[in-house]
């Protein structure tokens, strides 16, 4: 899992991260700020490295993105002499945290130095570091000013940089290494210093080094580095067998695995709990974006999942029972921010991430949360005016839109809005189906009934007589808006419309002036309004969720488009030359592009879209769904797709493996589900396969309930040759570009 590409094709680097560390680097690997969650500061503002040979600086050459490192290769102008820069944060699982918080505050440099000449060479590595934070060319997100004016005082001990803070309200820090530091000069906030390392003909030698926040004392450096090293990949490890895809596409595989990825760099532990920003680094947690990553985070952290919905309904609710907009989780009572909306989409969106998690995940007790959910949707009850639910504004941008797409300036969304009806009415519909389930009849019986006059009233009211699609909006002067924009997406997706009217839904949004290589655009290029670049690229920009919303969305009437969604929202994220791309990192996803050549100029690792990525895979292409114990297995595949799988698909505390074979669903973990095809019931064999040979492959070994013969299921996305070793047995495999074989033991 990584990507190599050569350092003039880079414009930027990675974001690495864990439960309490952000850290962001240049295309040569340089430190661009390391930021700490418990207090929301910067710690370091950038960490330069370069080297030198008798006065010659190293070139880096090219650059390589892996799950928890980034390293740049340098070499000298004849090429025998190789410098290999790895940064590094240690990762452990939610589970792990307790025992791990101290050695989590650590960031890792290793430099190891190779010398192929027939002479002893001698290395001078320079530092250049400035504390605690600095402006960043690379990054959307800057520090805040006050960051930046703060001195430290220097105390130099062999091998070890202690920057004593002038102001006591600072944290603690230090850098130490297996190699002394020469020729320091520091003015309180810019530090600069050399390293000189002699390695012998043909010898390799690693330098180490860490930057550690707060008291903690790591002890022998190779030691405690190579301990660390070793856990954050066995914890990473298991992040990536849970909920494993695999398809006969490679783009959308890779795409599966960095998702997981990116998920884990932005999950974070505040002072008030654990919570995840839409804008990292910082302490700011909007509950429109948190409520999207629930539906991800179930299926791979559902333990963050779990704290993420403790951190809502404990910190993001009005008296009234309204959703706030956002909050600041490192305030120990946090304000709660709203633009003073009556209502957004948030309000709805928390219904639903909660409803999505008690489905899934075994720790929430839906009896203990009814009360608040309850009380939500009553309040979304008192703001419908004239049968629908009205959205006062006051103002323009996010004082006066009330969408997901509230940060357009200069611009109004209000009145009544069809993406904040149509998710009001999903919501009341979730909180029937809740009071149901807890045999509370009157109040299941209420809430269905509003639902229906509300979705009567949309059928009535929002629907536009020019595009006889549903209105953006009926702004507070009651002007009818029949702009195409690809927020049509709510309707459909939430289940609004008709069947006439969603199948007319979905044809508008996959047509091209919507649906392009890139991703959906915002806005159709039809609009007089459409600009491919301005606002946040929200009036005719692409941003990935939106394309995974439609995907999603369209999949009854065109299954195909699932993993074309998919497909299109990855292979950026692959390209080898990303600087075409602009701000584009190999394995991250971006924030949004530009609605014509797809260049990226938001945040390079959005933290919404992996989660979204996961749920589009798993409900979307797989197509599973799940209502209290009811399972249900809906792929929407593409016609030559004969086969998908999955291992490890948790679902309360269960473990679900499934693929699905030329029609018929071999699963096993559960007892009943519901499919349109053959379901063979099997069991998942716990045996030993090894592939030999050319390519990748997917190995499902099991034996058929009933039956007692053991099979083995392969398949392959790129193609497979060799063999497989399995029992004691060696099975001859040919398998072309997407195939799968179903082969006995």
């Amino acid at each position: 899992m990584k990507y190599t590409v050569e350092v003039e094709d880079l414009t930027t680097g990675s974001s690495l991260g864990n439960l309490l560390l952000f850290a962001r680097f240049d295309k040569e690997t340089n430190l661009d700020g390391l930021w700490h969650s418990m207090d929301n500061k910067f710690y370091c503002g950038r960490w330069e490295i370069n080297f030198f040979i008798a006065g010659e600086k190293l070139k880096p050459v090219e650059t390589t993105f892996e799950p928890l490192t980034q390293a740049t290769k340098y070499i000298n102008s004849s090429s025998d002499v190789t410098a290999f820069k790895k940064s590094f944060l240690p990762f452990v699982r939610i589970e792990n945290l307790e025992a791990m918080m101290e050695k989590l505050r650590n960031l890792f440099y290793v430099i190891s130095l190779e010398n192929r000449t027939d002479e002893e060479v001698e290395i001078k590595i320079s530092h250049s570091i400035i504390l605690p934070a600095v402006g960043s060319p690379y990054f959307t997100k800057q520090p805040p000013d006050e960051e930046k004016i703060k001195r430290f005082n220097l105390e130099v001990s062999e091998g070890i940089l202690r920057f004593e803070p002038i102001d006591l309200n600072e944290g603690e820090r230090k850098i130490k290494s297996n190699f002394v530091f020469d020729g320091l000069n520091f003015d309180g906030r810019k530090l600069k210093c050399i390293q000189s390392v002699k390695v012998n003909p043909s010898e390799t030698k690693d330098v180490l080094l860490t930057f550690s926040i707060g008291g903690f004392e790591i002890g022998e450096i190779r030691k405690f580095y190579d301990e660390i090293f070793k856990f954050s990949l066995s914890e990473m490890e298991k992040i990536l067998k849970i909920a494993s895809i695999f398809t006969p596409n490679k783009t959308i595989n890779n795409g599966v695995k960095w998702a997981k990825v990116n998920m884990c760099r932005v999950e974070h532990l505040y002072k008030t709990g654990f919570a995840f920003t839409n804008d990292p680094p910082q302490d700011i947690v909007v509950m429109r974006d948190l409520a999207w990553f629930i539906l991800g985070s179930d299926y791979v952290t559902p333990k963050f999942s779990h704290e993420l919905v403790n951190f809502a309904l404990k910190y993001s609710i009005h008296p009234d029972g309204k959703v706030t907009e956002y909050v600041h989780a490192n305030e120990l009572n946090p304000k709660l921010y709203d633009y003073n909306l009556n209502i957004n989409d948030d309000t709805p969106l928390l219904i639903w991430a909660v409803y999505h998690h008690v489905n899934l995940c075994q720790e929430h007790d839906i009896l203990s949360e009814y009360e608040m959910l309850k009380k939500i949707a009553d309040y979304i009850l008192t703001q419908v005016k004239d049968e629908l639910v009205y959205s006062r504004t006051e103002g323009q941008g996010v004082y006066g839109i009330t969408s997901w797409r509230n940060i357009i300036d200069g611009y109004e969304l209000g009145g009544y809005v069809s993406e904040i009806n149509s998710e009001c009415i999903f919501s009341l519909e979730l909180i029937s189906k809740i009071a149901d389930l807890i045999c509370n009849k009157p109040d299941a019986l209420k809430y269905k009934n509003e639902a229906e006059r509300l979705r009567d009233a949309f059928m009535k009211k929002l629907i536009s007589e020019v595009t006889n699609l549903p209105l953006l909006n009926i702004d507070s002067k009651g002007v009818k808006h029949h702009d195409i924009t690809g927020d049509l997406v709510f309707p459909l997706l939430f289940r609004v419309v008709d069947e006439k009217k969603a199948k007319m839904i979905a044809q508008r949004l996959i047509q091209h002036d919507l649906w392009t290589e890139f991703g959906v655009r915002t806005v159709s290029s039809t609009e007089r309004n459409y600009d491919p670049d301005a606002s946040y690229h929200l009036l005719g920009g692409i941003w990935p969720n939106l394309t995974a919303w439609v995907g999603y969305a369209v999949r009854k009437f065109y299954p195909e488009k699932v993993a074309e969604a998919m497909i299109n929202i990855f292979k950026l994220i692959e390209s080898q030359k990303p600087a075409k791309y602009q701000n584009l990192v190999p394995g991250q996803f971006p924030e949004r592009l530009h609605g014509e050549d797809g260049s990226s100029k938001g945040m390079t690792l959005s933290p919404w879209m992996p989660p979204t990525y996961i749920w589009l895979a798993v409900e979307g292409l797989l197509g599973f769904s799940f209502e209290f114990d009811k399972v249900k297995f809906e792929p929407s595949l593409p016609p030559n797709w004969k086969w998908i799988a999955i291992e490890n698909l948790n679902f309360k505390g269960r473990l679900i493996d499934a693929f699905m074979f030329e029609g018929k669903l071999y699963i096993s973990g559960i007892d009943d589900v519901l499919y349109e095809g053959e379901v063979i019931k099997v069991e998942k064999l716990p045996l030993d396969a090894q592939l030999i040979g050319d390519g990748d492959a997917f190995i499902f070994a099991f034996e058929v309930l009933g039956n007692g013969s053991k099979y083995v299921f392969i398949a392959t996305d790129e193609g497979f040759i060799g063999e497989i070793l399995i029992e004691d047995r060696k099975i001859e495999v040919d398998l072309k570009r997407g195939e799968g074989k179903i082969l006995k033991i």
